[in-house]
């Protein structure tokens, strides 16, 4: 019945206005049941993704010529991922309300990784920076907001955090090859970024569970049987 009586302006009445009858009284004493999709939503996305391993001494030969050595493997790992456009329709009704989440922190348009692995021998030096791009306050434009000093805020800036960790497979130490052990010693927040730092975010719940704890760490021991 929602979707007979909330038919978009100019649809109605609608297929779905036949599946009840009434008696004289306008009271519904049939109905009949079945199913329909009755809500669709599309979007338009784009992703980047770039992967590059390389030895380092063999970039390390392009600068200093005749240097060689075993500095291990650098990879590099880039993603970016772009939110073109989100719509929805429900009950022939047409909706943006996917758009307008878009742009939000917690949804932003526009945001990516970069990853840097070093591996040499049992050793691996891990690196990521994830960013989102800047957030709008109000991405529906429904809703004003000012700082303490009564000036419009639009939004806030592009959003960077930066974790690391330090891996080192023990087998060679312990002449243990079939149950290898790996220790890893881990940094969130590398540098202590804090919500409380930037009073516009905070007060628009711009900012992360890390930006709450700060700088974190953790150490795992890793075996495979």
């Amino acid at each position: 019945m929602n979707t007979c009586y909330d038919a978009a302006p100019g649809t109605f009445p609608n297929e779905f206005c036949g599946a009840f009858t009434r008696d004289s009284e306008g009271q519904v004493v049939d109905f009949l049941t079945g199913q329909t999709n009755a809500d669709f939503f599309e979007g338009g996305f784009v992703q980047f993704d770039v992967l590059y391993s390389f030895d380092v001494a063999d970039a390390i030969g392009l600068i200093s010529p005749g240097e060689r050595g075993d500095w291990g493997n650098l990879a590099v790992d880039f993603s970016l991922f772009q939110v073109m456009h989100r719509r929805g329709e429900t009950a022939g009704v047409f909706n943006n309300s996917g758009d307008n989440g878009v742009g939000s922190f917690g949804d932003p348009r526009t945001s990516g990784l970069v990853d840097l692995t070093w591996d040499r021998g049992p050793a691996r030096l891990f690196w990521r920076v994830s960013w989102r791009g800047s957030a709008l306050a109000s991405p529906s434009g429904n809703n004003k907001y000012v700082d303490l000093d009564g000036n419009f805020v639009e939004g806030t800036s592009a959003h960077f955090m930066n974790n690391m960790s330090f891996s080192y497979d023990l087998s060679d130490l312990m002449n243990n090859y079939d149950n290898p052990l790996i220790a890893q010693i881990g940094v969130n927040n590398v540098f202590d970024q804090r919500a409380e730092d930037d009073i516009v975010r905070r007060a628009l719940g711009h900012f992360t569970i890390q930006d709450i704890l700060g700088r974190s760490y953790t150490l795992r021991l890793r075996s495979v049987f």
